[in-house]
């Protein structure tokens, strides 16, 4: 066999073991994507269940508030109460896109 050629073919093999690392780092890769777009779906679900935890306290709060406020009103209206009411209708807007309808009053 010529040098050349003998050359020829250490190259090709080395090119069929790189194609074969690169298939294998490839997969990992995609593995390893896979688990991260598992990772940041979970995070997601978290996340609203958290938000949807923090929206039914928050109506709930302000359900409670607004009866304070309404009871308030007939014996003496409260500058306090109403600026809380007002605080918590902000903040509901704030934090919830959509009131569920049985937290309406």
């Amino acid at each position: 066999m010529e040098p050349l050629e003998e050359e020829a073919q250490q190259r090709q093999k080395r090119w069929r073991v790189s194609s074969k690392e690169m298939e294998m780092a490839r997969r990992l890769e995609a593995a390893h994507m896979g688990e991260k777009e598992m990772g940041e779906r979970k995070h997601r679900r978290s996340q609203t269940a958290a938000l949807n935890t923090m929206c039914h306290q928050l109506w709930t709060g302000y359900r409670e508030l607004s009866n304070t406020v309404v009871i308030a009103e007939f014996s003496s209206p409260n500058a306090a109460t109403l600026a809380a009411l007002n605080m918590w209708r902000d903040l509901s807007a704030g934090t919830c896109a959509t009131i569920p309808d049985d937290y309406k009053n």
